[in-house]
């Protein structure tokens, strides 16, 4: 067994992490968690790094900081009480100046620091005048049951102190209580009298806060709805069209809203495969006229080096020379799967080997062409084949065929059979 005092006796080194000065401290102290080496170190280490302020030592010229109360009330001249001593037994110690001030309660006037003046700080004589003045208590009213009680100023500013009691701060309802009033809820429905009176309220009640506004959002973002309750909201407001006033209200509110990445995602995957209405296609093209917003030109994201222009090119006799000699040579058949283009599917392109518009000058060279069937050109080029169904000659003969010709032509009978009469079956 030790001896009384042994644990207090025994020293372990330190450095301070505000000073980085060595020191040693007993084992208590070490175990109940001191790390700095001084009051003033523990003051900067604790307190804001706003409200630091980086101060010079007068007798050894380092810089150190300190907190900014302490350095209101005069301190902060030397890193350490040691250097203190030292310049007040050298003679150089020059005390800080204060001056005479009266106090903002009683009036009585005392010694203050020249710096806590300066720099507009209200300031007391004595800790009673300051409780006046910032009292540690305020009278709050309860938000449950409305009673007068008394909190904590620091509490209330950091947006404690709403309720008087334990048993009045709501909590949340455990996974058996939601299960009872779901089940006493289900197929419950509102009186004709108790809607008119929420249609009432509502009407009159004031509008909600930001914050509110803000709480209810974020807490409707993570929210799973239940299975159908989608269908029963869209029923519910098909048939009704927002004012113009609701339209306005919502696109100020999404002024500057960046969706998801996820979202974006969701809504891809949503409108994968759906039919598009030409009627809101012409719908949009025209509101983005209006609005100027409608994206051509190198600013849109399938601009390909000023393609436009170079669609003339089928127009230049050089051009349609070059295309006809690599169609000759190459005999019409395509270069990439060696099959015949002899359908519309398949029909003969030339193909520039070195891009038309990124090399100007082997446009007409017969060795940047050759001859490619039209799908494994729209392959080469990252497109999607066009479809081209297979149709019923109308004729009545039950021959079926490809809708689309050679010429690109969409077609309804097979080749003499246009002048047969539909066939009757009885």
């Amino acid at each position: 067994m030790q001896p009384h005092g042994t644990t207090r006796a025994i020293r372990i080194p330190m450095e301070c992490p505000i000073c980085h000065i060595a020191f040693e401290v007993s084992r208590l102290d070490a175990e109940r968690g001191r790390r700095y080496c001084s009051d003033a170190s523990r003051d900067v280490g604790k307190a804001d790094p706003a409200n630091t302020i980086d101060c010079t030592c007068g007798w050894c010229g380092e810089h150190f900081p300190t907190a900014r109360a302490n350095w209101l009330n005069n301190e902060g001249q030397y890193c350490r009480k040691e250097h203190f001593y030292e310049a007040r037994r050298a003679g150089v110690h020059v005390p800080l100046p204060r001056a005479d001030r009266p106090c903002e309660v009683c009036e009585t006037v005392y010694s203050a620091t020249q710096r806590a003046i300066d720099a507009g700080e209200p300031l007391y004589c004595t800790k009673a005048c300051r409780k006046v003045a910032k009292p540690p208590m305020v009278e709050r009213v309860c938000e449950t049951c409305g009673d007068t009680f008394w909190a904590k100023t620091a509490n209330v500013k950091i947006g404690k102190g709403r309720y008087c009691q334990r048993s009045c701060v709501p909590r949340a309802k455990t996974e058996a209580e939601k299960a009872y009033l779901s089940e006493v809820r289900t197929g419950m429905t509102f009186t004709d009298e108790h809607k008119a009176s929420l249609s009432k309220a509502w009407e009159t009640r004031e509008p909600a806060s930001e914050e509110t506004r803000a709480k209810i959002g974020n807490a409707h973002r993570s929210m799973v709805r239940p299975e159908g309750t989608g269908a029963k909201i869209s029923a519910a407001l098909t048939g009704h069209p927002l004012s113009s006033e609701h339209r306005a209200t919502l696109s100020e509110a999404h002024k500057g809203y960046v969706m998801p990445v996820e979202q974006r995602r969701k809504i891809a995957v949503a409108h994968t495969g759906r039919p598009h209405d030409p009627a809101s296609h012409r719908k949009a093209i025209a509101t983005k006229r209006e609005r100027g917003t409608l994206i051509s030109g190198p600013a849109h994201p399938w601009y390909k080096h000023g393609r436009a222009k170079f669609a003339y090119r089928y127009y230049d006799p050089r051009y349609a020379a070059w295309r006809k000699q690599i169609l000759k040579r190459d005999e019409n058949i395509c270069q990439a799967c060696f099959e015949p283009c002899d359908t519309w599917e398949h029909r003969a392109n030339s193909h520039h080997i070195l891009n038309y518009a990124l090399y100007p000058f082997a446009r007409y060279i017969l060795d940047n062409g050759v001859c490619i069937g039209h799908s494994c050109h729209r392959e080469i080029h990252g497109l999607n084949p066009k479809p081209n169904p297979t149709v019923e000659c109308e004729c009545g003969c039950g021959v079926t065929f490809s809708q689309r010709g050679l010429n690109g032509r969409d077609r309804r009978f097979v080749r003499g059979h246009s002048a047969r009469k539909p066939r009757t079956t009885i």
